[in-house]
């Protein structure tokens, strides 16, 4: 959907969440590799700009994000 901006790459995806970009769903269809659908809008199009540019996130902000990206992927109830 054009509404929508899917990542199956985790530094991106936990870049975005260190970044305030709470992920709306998981794409679990593919069992190797799932995919974190975000909502898009103006300012998550800015901050992929600023994440290929090479933006500098605060390493613990970006280590919790990864930790709960991996609750999210790991959560039995499937919950955001």
């Amino acid at each position: 959907m054009q509404d929508e901006y899917s990542t199956s790459d985790f530094p991106t995806a936990a870049a975005l969440l260190a970044l305030k970009h709470a992920p709306k769903s998981v794409d679990r269809d593919n069992p190797r590799r799932a995919s974190f659908i975000f909502e898009r809008t103006p300012k998550l199009t800015i901050d992929l700009q600023k994440i290929r540019d090479g933006i500098k996130i605060d390493p613990f902000d970006f280590w919790n994000a990864q930790k709960r990206l991996k609750h999210i992927l790991y959560d039995e109830t499937g919950e955001i």
